[in-house]
């Protein structure tokens, strides 16, 4: 039951019913906002039952074709790649920070020639086994080749 006094002053039925009415006007808009579709002009929806999930790796990139970060041409470390592999350092795309992620540290070299990473202590693979050094050399060369 409502409360008949709010801040010291007496609800008026004419009062209360506005409120309701107001909510209620409110409420059915959220409801019937959320059930609009928000395709593009000349999309048609499929009112089937299924659903489907767009994968956008970029911006400005296409479909991945494939989910190996090793052999994906277009680079997409801040697209879908980004969001299933983990890397050494998260380097922010807006204001250009590093900050360590897989590694708990860096350190260049001051001809700029090499980076020493140290890696985060209790990181794991899925299966388990720890992330290691050899795992980091191993990536690196595949990359190279």
């Amino acid at each position: 039951m409502i409360s008949a006094f709010v801040s010291g002053q007496r609800w008026r039925p004419k009062k209360l019913w506005s409120t309701a009415i107001v909510s209620t006007l409110l409420a059915l808009m959220v409801v019937l906002t959320s059930c609009g579709t928000s395709g593009a002009p000349g999309q048609s929806s499929s009112s089937k039952g299924t659903s489907a999930l767009t994968v956008n790796p970029s911006p400005k990139g296409d479909n991945p074709s494939n989910f190996n970060p090793l052999l994906d041409p277009q680079n997409t470390a801040y697209g879908t790649q980004g969001f299933l592999y983990e890397t050494l350092l998260f380097i922010n795309r807006y204001t250009g920070d590093k900050t360590p992620w897989l590694a708990s540290s860096y350190q260049q070299s001051s001809d700029l020639s090499s980076i020493t990473f140290t890696i985060r202590d209790g990181v794991k693979w899925n299966d388990g086994q720890p992330l290691t050094s050899d795992d980091v050399v191993y990536t690196f060369d595949l990359l190279k080749q």
